[in-house]
């Protein structure tokens, strides 16, 4: 299986980590990391050219999958937006050390970091960042392109909408709806619902400003 990593940053070395720890159990070929911005090689593996290249190399490897590497929700949708219109797969990366529960649904291009735990029956969307020792309990609903930061703590039947950021450290109480492009500080302690493009902080987490809508 040939694969690519999109992005060249920090966040695209952890998930090189990711793919090398998968790499025997499946048999993955880790062809390199495509930037528009960046050139020469990371760790030994080439950076292969910008995101527009890419379509060549689809000719090259019909079966290419790619790994969307951006820690920004809102970027990391529109490179995967390109790569659809590529018509590249989305590949999705899971550490081996991650704990993944009975009936939990992964979607497409999401990567799960190192000791991450989703528990049983857990929906997590497409494209989404469950970083490391984050804990995602049973019957949580994990919206596309969010990202749920190292060791944050959601509690069962949380639901986290598309492009939310929970932050380093955060707690969710159960049951806890937080909408979607919402901002949860790091640290913070949510023990009610949180609105769309909310921004909130502190324990227990208020509201302090709200974003523009993605829409």
């Amino acid at each position: 299986m040939d694969v690519i990593i999109v992005g060249a940053g920090g966040h695209a070395r952890v998930i090189l980590d990711i793919l090398l720890a998968m790499k025997n159990i499946n048999n993955i070929n880790i062809l390199g990391f495509i930037d528009d911005n960046k050139e020469g090689e990371i760790l030994g593996y080439k950076i292969l050219g910008k995101l527009d290249d890419i379509k060549a190399l689809k000719e090259i490897y019909p079966n290419l999958k790619a790994v969307p590497a951006i820690g920004d929700n809102k970027i990391r949708k529109n490179i995967v937006q390109k790569l659809d219109s590529f018509g590249v797969e989305l590949f999705t990366a899971v550490h081996p050390s991650a704990v993944i529960g009975g009936n939990v649904k992964i979607g497409e291009g999401t990567v799960v970091m190192p000791m991450a735990v989703i528990n049983n029956s857990a929906k997590i969307g497409r494209a989404a960042i469950i970083n490391s020792s984050a804990v995602v309990e049973h019957d949580n609903v994990i919206g596309d392109f969010a990202h749920i930061s190292p060791g944050a703590h959601l509690a069962g039947t949380v639901r986290v909408g598309d492009f939310t950021h929970v932050g380093t450290g955060a707690n969710v109480i159960p049951g806890v709806k937080i909408g979607k492009n919402v901002t949860i500080g790091a640290g913070a302690t949510v023990i009610k619902d949180i609105e769309d493009n909310a921004v909130a902080v502190g324990v227990p987490a208020k509201v302090i400003k709200f974003k523009e809508d993605l829409e």
